[in-house]
């Protein structure tokens, strides 16, 4: 009895003066399922008294390192008593950085593609969707990275200039090899890049 956000409001829905009880969609599990049921995108709707305004989206975003040998500290038994040699060293690692966010997922899984169109789990965009951002980042005034200094580190001297996404990539997530020296490492530079905003304030991959 206590959830819900309680108000009254003689115009809200030009029904005259009427008392209104608002619930977030975490205020019950119910809440979240019937939303997905009725096919409400990110299964739930924009507040009645915020009409006429953006949402917001958080995104969270880490990186990890994962090893060959990490988890190989013990080892099945044969019947006859062999235990197979595991490796004295974590062996070859490879580091992931990603996004994630409540609206999306992992990555960047949008549920609404064409028919016959896939994604990969969060870790490629479609097609469809690559295709969307890559024209948006060759309109004027969003075909350059704001932050000169940040793209050309991750992309050399010539990198303020933005290129297609390549196919089976997505800038919420990246695969790679980490080295001595911040050789690999990630950086400032490669968290600005991917996630910059044009004068509207928004990221490329965004556009979707």
């Amino acid at each position: 009895k206590s959830k819900g956000l309680r108000y009254n409001n003689d115009d809200l829905m030009g029904n005259g003066t009427k008392d209104h009880i608002e619930f977030h969609v975490d205020d019950h599990p119910s809440f979240r399922e019937k939303m997905l049921e009725d096919g409400v995108k990110f299964a739930g709707n924009m507040s009645v008294r915020a009409r006429g305004k953006k949402s917001l989206i958080c995104f969270g975003q880490d990186e990890c390192i994962m090893k060959q040998y990490l988890v190989t500290g013990k080892a099945w038994r044969t019947p006859e008593g062999f235990v197979p040699l595991t490796p004295k060293d974590e062996g070859m690692g490879q580091m992931v950085s990603a996004f994630v966010s409540r609206e999306f997922g992992f990555g960047y899984q949008d549920q609404d593609l064409p028919t016959g169109q896939k994604q990969e789990n969060g870790l490629a965009l479609s097609e469809h969707q690559r295709q969307i951002v890559n024209m948006y980042r060759r309109q004027p005034g969003n075909s350059e990275y704001r932050d000169r200094a940040a793209a050309e580190f991750v992309h050399g001297s010539n990198g303020a200039k933005k290129q297609d996404l390549p196919s089976k990539s997505s800038p919420f997530v990246h695969l790679f090899d980490y080295g001595k020296n911040l050789q690999g490492y990630w950086t400032f530079s490669c968290s600005i890049t991917p996630t910059d905003t044009t004068g509207k304030g928004r990221m490329d991959s965004m556009q979707m």
